[in-house]
């Protein structure tokens, strides 16, 4: 009996925010498909660390790397540093994003308005400079930037989050445009709600208002949103590009 191929086998992947939440279940899934994984992270080192363990035990490979990807010095230096141990990235997944804390318009800081649009879209921005040499001389490669519902259909107390993540949405479709005729797909990724232990913190009222929203009356799971990253990442995805994949139960319908 021959075993089928993973969809990802030989595959280098950088994934940014990746030492937690979405960013973590999507370098685990890349390993799971035979990528070797660059692990962004910020600050928790640990948590990087966490995730590198937990690739390794899936018999793949993986590779903690700090850097803030606001500062583009430091992620030419990652790119550098992952390119030079595992070679050239095929997959770029633009996945970090502060903290989404809903704050009124009025109470919104310069500050807090400032760190959301500069992780999302100057970071994606500079992740993708840094690998699109490569890809472009090797006509082929995949680049996923994570916005989310919030960037289609907008809701009271995230101006910051909304702004950032429709920002992503129009990035995505004008890189895609450009880099097409070099075979390189630039596709978003736009999450709805999904079943994370956080969810129990959640005030309840907050919580069924969000799942009422859906039409399938409840949140998604982490594998159904991985499964959606792992496509835009594969083979099976060559004819998408300039695409939102909105894995959000008909919370928003593209």
């Amino acid at each position: 009996m021959t075993m089928s191929r993973r969809l990802l086998e030989g595959q280098v992947a950088l994934v940014t925010g990746a030492a937690k939440g979405l960013g973590r279940a999507i370098a685990l899934a890349y390993a799971a498909e035979g990528a070797t994984v660059g692990v962004n992270y910020r600050s928790s080192a640990a948590m990087a660390d966490e995730v590198v363990a937990a690739v390794e035990a899936l018999g793949g490979q993986a590779l903690a790397l700090k850097a803030d990807i606001c500062d583009p010095e430091a992620v030419a230096a990652m790119v550098d540093t992952l390119q030079a141990e595992h070679g050239p990235v095929d997959i770029l997944v633009n996945g970090a994003s502060p903290r989404r804390d809903r704050i009124s318009f009025e109470a919104l800081t310069s500050e807090e308005w400032d760190r959301m649009i500069a992780v999302n879209l100057r970071g994606a921005f500079l992740c993708a400079r840094a690998v699109l040499s490569g890809m472009l001389a090797r006509r082929r490669g995949k680049i996923i930037n994570v916005s989310g519902t919030y960037g289609v259909a907008p809701d009271a107390g995230l101006a910051h989050v909304a702004a950032a993540k429709a920002g992503i949405i129009g990035f995505t479709r004008a890189l895609a445009r450009e880099v097409g005729p070099s075979n390189i797909q630039v596709n978003a990724l736009c999450p709805g709600l999904v079943s994370w232990e956080s969810l129990g913190e959640m005030d309840p009222a907050m919580l069924c208002r969000l799942i009422d929203a859906t039409v399938l009356r409840r949140p998604g799971t982490v594998q159904e949103i991985t499964a959606a990253a792992v496509f835009l990442a594969s083979p099976e995805s060559d004819f998408f590009t300039g695409q939102t994949l909105a894995p959000c139960g008909g919370e928003v319908m593209l």
